[in-house]
């Protein structure tokens, strides 16, 4: 029983976690080794949140926001790190791809926010391989310095993709459902 009540509040700690984590990654960003470290760290506690909420029954709406809110700082973060630590502004396709569903993002966080009178994003399959996509490719991008084409283009169709999946999902739904899996399954 002990064990239990330890978890059910753990996937608090981890979103925690990765919100100051996330944070310090952009002070990290001159350290390759500690920044890789904490990068890792950062994924890790973003899919264990999860799992364990699920896995011990402790999925809760605080959870749910924290999830949310740490997915939204470590994404704001890596955004920075891209701009600022790599040349990527110097490619007006990646740049212009980048702007194109960071502006995306964030209407569709506004959307949550006037439609459902709150902050979320939604944990969707298409949110999930977007962000794994981006996830996998920013260590190559901040070891070579720049965002190649061959990188930038699946990671960009995948994000779009999702992006356009949650606008559509909000636009249509009644209600908010956080861990709703795609557009074709329902609230």
């Amino acid at each position: 029983m002990e064990r239990v009540f330890i978890m059910a509040g753990l996937p608090n700690v981890l979103s925690c976690l990765r919100i100051v984590l996330a944070l310090l990654l952009v002070l990290l960003s001159e350290s390759p080794a500690l920044f890789t470290i904490t990068y890792i760290v950062c994924g890790i506690t973003d899919i264990a949140d999860g799992y364990i909420a699920r896995k011990y029954n402790a999925a809760t709406k605080l959870g749910s926001k924290l999830d949310s809110l740490g997915d939204f700082i470590f994404w704001a973060v890596v955004v920075a790190v891209l701009f600022f630590r790599t040349s990527i502004y110097t490619d007006s396709l990646v740049l212009t791809g980048g702007l194109v569903v960071t502006i995306m993002r964030a209407a569709n966080f506004l959307i949550t926010k006037i439609k459902f009178k709150q902050w979320g994003m939604l944990h969707s399959t298409g949110n999930k391989a977007a962000g794994l996509a981006l996830y996998l490719a920013l260590p190559i991008c901040v070891l070579l310095g720049y965002m190649p084409l061959y990188l930038a283009i699946p990671v960009f169709i995948i994000a779009l993709l999702s992006a356009l999946e949650e606008m559509a999902i909000l636009v249509t739904s009644n209600k908010y459902n956080a861990n709703r899996k795609s557009l074709a399954t329902k609230d």
